[in-house]
């Protein structure tokens, strides 16, 4: 059950919790978008059937739509610790699929091409989910961590200059987009 937080705490979680599940239904459509024109620019150039099965593992979790249990539960917002954790579950689990992208959807070779739509498109929603899952502080690590590191641990594992270079720029990256994330809660939570 819930642990008692003292009733200030308790109500800005609470308005966090609010923000966050109405944010979710226009970034769920965002991540869906950048999903959908990722995989088709990595089939088109690549031709690889795991395109294709990590879109309906991203669909899957698309579909799902986690957000409506917030929504249609009568007592939602007595409970902001409970929705904070099952959010923080659900970001975990969106990310952890987004990690698996670089290591379905890129084949092995030196093509320098895939990678840079992946990167890109991955940085793109990348900076677009952490600000808005900024909200709540426990999103930011578990949706930047996964899928950024996930990406530069498959461009390091190349070995080549070429890839190692990216995947430098993509660590820098990640700390950079975690720092801002973090700055950005603290001035929402702030206000």
């Amino acid at each position: 059950m819930d642990e008692p937080l003292p009733d200030l705490d308790r109500r800005v979680l609470r308005e966090q919790v609010a923000a966050v599940h109405a944010n979710a239904p226009a970034a769920y459509l965002a991540d869906s978008l950048t999903a959908l024109i990722l995989s088709l620019g990595l089939f088109l150039a690549t031709g690889r059937w795991q395109v294709l099965l990590w879109l309906s593992l991203h669909l899957a979790m698309t579909l799902r739509r986690a957000y409506r249990r917030y929504q249609r539960a009568p007592d939602a917002a007595e409970h902001p610790e409970h929705w904070a954790r099952f959010n923080a579950r659900n970001v975990l689990l969106r990310s952890c699929v987004w990690a698996l992208a670089p290591w379905l959807c890129i084949p092995p070779g030196e093509q320098l091409g895939p990678w840079v739509l992946l990167i890109v498109m991955m940085m793109g929603g990348c900076a677009g989910g952490a600000l808005s899952l900024a909200v709540l502080k426990r999103n930011i690590p578990r949706f930047v961590v996964p899928s950024m590191g996930s990406l530069t641990l498959a461009l390091a594992w190349r070995g080549d200059s070429a890839h190692l270079f990216l995947a430098a720029g993509c660590l820098l990256y990640m700390v950079v987009i975690i720092i801002f994330s973090l700055q950005h809660h603290r001035l929402l939570t702030a206000s």
